[in-house]
């Protein structure tokens, strides 16, 4: 008998990545000069980006410093794993849109990748 109202299947998440609308890639996290693997999905509104990685340190490193990243922000994106990747979707819950918020969330969540290239 299951106590809890989720199941294992909304605690996993879906690793399908569709871009599902066109942008104005002055939006993204990154400039455009820049190659950005962050994508804008919809149902709701929210920035996408898979991280991977071939060492499994690095990978849990990476998570620890995500979460860190949150409590020092309180701000909460969706974080899904399965190693060797991580799934981070951002966006504004209370407005189910992508803020700036969100967009300074994604730039630091870089920086912290690239401590772990």
């Amino acid at each position: 008998m299951n106590r809890y109202a989720w199941k294992i299947s909304d605690l996993l998440g879906d690793y399908e990545e569709v871009s599902v609308k066109s942008m104005d890639t002055s939006k993204l996290p990154v400039s455009a000069e820049k190659e950005t693997e962050w994508k804008l999905q919809a149902n709701p509104e929210r920035l996408s980006r898979m991280y991977s990685f071939s060492d499994e340190t690095k990978f849990y490193l990476f998570v620890l410093e995500l979460l860190e990243l949150q409590s020092q922000t309180q701000h909460h994106p969706r974080i899904t794993l399965q190693y060797p990747k991580v799934k981070v979707e951002l966006w504004t819950h209370s407005l189910n849109e992508v803020t700036d918020i969100d967009r300074e969330w994604a730039e630091k969540a870089e920086l912290v990748y690239g401590d772990f290239q």
